[in-house]
């Protein structure tokens, strides 16, 4: 399992970025004050030095790791080995004072591995002692000490219990590896030599994405353990479902189907309502899932190409012509040009109408769909296009990578003596924090009073990116106690259960209310968004319904897929959520095409304007919540069409 997602279809990084390292600091607090109170201990870590005068291990990720380790102790003197060529090292460390730290580091790859010493002075580094540091500390090691580089060793018996854990998770392999019952992959001897634990280490992977780590086979990517670092909730598969993870290395359609099938029965959202099915009547995992979704709840649980949509959630990038279409009371128009995508080079801009594709009237059912599908840079599509100037034109576009850029424009708006800001935000992609807290920073050193939200073609993303602009737009008004959202799975599974609380911002702008533009692609973290503050500020819908998707998914590898089946729901601090007929507005109003987004005369950001100047909506009588019955709403697609949103 790779991380939760909120997408209309529905983020984990090894980057490091604020918001992880802001955390880094409360945890390292927490464990801080613990340790002050706790007795100096030797660099055993296990309340003395015991007459250890050497620290020896193996440092192995399944090949011996070609770098150093590293051991500071209590006063913050480092100590640095080379590792040997079979991965085994020694250093000396009678005169060190503990608790110390110990770590190996991969020169050619930058990897860190953290463990703990015995008593009798041994210490293997490993991605899985590297986990169990990470269960006893609460955090990735690695972000944790980059943030507090002279913090103190977490309890030796803390990091013991997680490792006693981890091996009870791995021990169903053990014997297909003559691995004794009751090794201690922490300290007890190995070699790296491609047997027992170094085959191990070979068979999984260990990833630590903040808030969870999981083990997962190497070849099929598959997880067999998840653990959740803030809650220490942690799920799995039964032994013999385990040992067959780990130490399956093929990717047959059996294996994926009955993985899928496994799957589905405990982490589904609605698991209770699926069909009975036989997963091995199947001929792919992706016919198996539209047999078990539960159809009349369930449109966006999908299996898609592990490249393609990996790179889209990790990079904002996807296969295509960087278009985002919409259909207009019978015609199909485009809503948005990315910047220097293939559409953006031959001159396509918002409002173009797309008449035909390669020949075929573009408004026939599945036209766009099956014509825009494109597998490989180069392949090229044939579209005639009326402009917004009238005139009807034959352009071959040529697919490429296209860059999303989640924050599409930003701009300061000055209107009856007030300063507005105006965000366009289409993705709550990880990468997209630094994009963000720029405009941000911009709009408060423009000292805006109010702020226009756009995002009326945000299909959504992940829950970590909602918190972090909600942290933007509520700033002091919250604090860490304050719960955003509720992420709530099926009754089986609700060990899994997580709160989100805000992260209240200093340097938010003060804002006491805040204007949304909406519409049928709002969704899911867009949607979650608004609910979240809703409780807390005045928040002003303008435009048309959202989507409707009050539910998250998962991201899981499978093999050369990835899995992403709808797990749990979202709902805010009052409890509130289920909105799958979507949020309508306070203020009806177009998605106008005629204007350029950001354009003041366009007809929702002129609504939102209207509303700040005069406290109400443009059209007379009271503020009523209703689908504006503009006839205006993305092209329904599936898959990974729907996770993007665009072609």
């Amino acid at each position: 399992m790779r991380f939760p997602i909120c997408h209309n279809f529905g983020m984990f990084l090894k980057k490091s970025n604020p918001a992880l390292r802001s955390r880094a600091l409360h945890c390292a607090s927490i464990l801080l004050i613990v340790l002050l109170f706790a007795p100096i201990i030797g660099c055993d870590g296990d309340g003395g030095n015991g007459g250890v005068d050497r620290i020896r291990g193996t440092a192995s990720d399944g090949a011996p790791v070609q770098g150093e380790v590293h051991i500071q102790d209590a006063r913050g003197v480092i100590r640095t080995t080379v590792i040997e060529p079979d991965g085994a090292y020694a250093m000396d460390s009678a005169d060190l004072i503990g608790p110390c730290l110990l770590w190996a580091e991969a020169v050619n790859t930058g990897d860190l591995y953290y463990g703990m010493a015995d008593s009798q002075g041994r210490a293997n580094l490993t991605p899985v002692s590297h986990a169990a540091v990470a269960m006893a500390l609460g955090i990735d090691p690695a972000l944790y000490y980059a943030s507090l580089p002279d913090a103190p060793p977490p309890p030796g018996e803390a990091v013991a219990a997680a490792g006693q854990r981890l091996t009870e998770v791995l021990s169903p392999a053990f014997h297909e590896l003559d691995l004794p019952a009751n090794f201690d992959f922490l300290h007890d001897p190995f070699s790296s030599n491609d047997a027992g634990f170094d085959r191990l280490l070979e068979l999984i992977t260990v990833s630590l994405s903040d808030p969870l780590l999981r083990l997962h086979n190497t070849v099929s990517g598959v997880p067999f353990f998840t653990y959740d670092l803030l809650t220490g909730a942690a799920s799995g598969w039964a032994p013999e479902i385990r040992e067959t993870i780990i130490m399956e290395a093929d990717c047959s359609i059996d294996f994926q189907n009955g993985y899928v099938h496994t799957l589905m029965e405990e982490v589904y959202l609605w698991k209770d309502e699926m069909p009975n099915v036989n997963p091995y009547d199947y001929g792919s995992p992706a016919a198996l899932l539209q047999d078990m979704i539960v159809p009349q709840k369930d449109h966006f649980s999908f299996i898609g190409p592990a490249d393609e949509v990996g790179l889209f959630l990790e990079e904002g990038v996807y296969l295509g012509l960087g278009i985002k279409i919409l259909s207009d009371k019978g015609d199909l128009r485009l809503g948005l040009v990315y910047p220097d995508s293939p559409a953006y080079a031959t001159g396509l801009q918002r409002g173009d109408r797309l008449m035909a594709i390669n020949g075929r009237d573009a408004s026939e059912p599945g036209v766009i769909g099956e014509e825009l599908d494109f597998t490989q840079p180069g392949q090229t599509a044939q579209l005639t296009v009326e402009t917004l100037e009238g005139d009807v034109v034959e352009l071959t576009l040529a697919a490429d990578w296209v860059v999303t850029d989640p924050v599409f424009y930003h701009d300061i708006l000055e209107t009856d003596a007030r300063r507005v800001g105006y965000l366009v935000f289409n993705d709550f992609l990880q990468g997209a924090d630094d994009d963000l807290d720029a405009a941000f920073v911009d709009f408060k050193a423009a000292g805006i009073d109010e702020l226009i939200l756009d995002l009326r073609y945000n299909p959504g993303g992940t829950p970590d990116m909602a918190v972090r602009l909600a942290g933007w737009i509520a700033g002091a008004r919250v604090d860490g106690s304050d719960v955003f959202a509720e992420m709530l799975h099926n009754e089986g599974y609700a060990d899994a259960d997580r709160t989100l609380f805000f992260e209240p911002n200093d340097n938010a702008p003060v804002l006491d209310r805040v204007a949304i533009i909406t519409g049928p692609q709002t969704a899911s973290a867009s949607e979650m968004l608004i609910n979240g503050l809703a409780p807390y500020m005045e928040v002003i819908l303008v435009g048309d319904t959202t989507y409707g998707k009050p539910v998250g998914m998962y991201v899981y590898d499978l093999c050369d897929k990835i899995f992403m089946p709808a797990a749990f729901q979202m709902v805010n601090t009052l409890g509130e959520g289920a909105f799958f007929d979507g949020i309508p507005p306070d203020c009806p109003a177009e998605d106008d095409l005629d204007h350029a987004l950001g354009h003041p005369e366009e007809a929702s950001l002129g609504a939102a304007l209207h509303y700040f100047v005069n406290g109400a909506c443009p059209s007379e009588g009271p503020v009523t919540r209703m689908r504006s019955g503009s006839e205006r709403a993305g092209i329904e697609t599936r898959g990974f069409r729907r996770l993007i949103g665009g072609f």
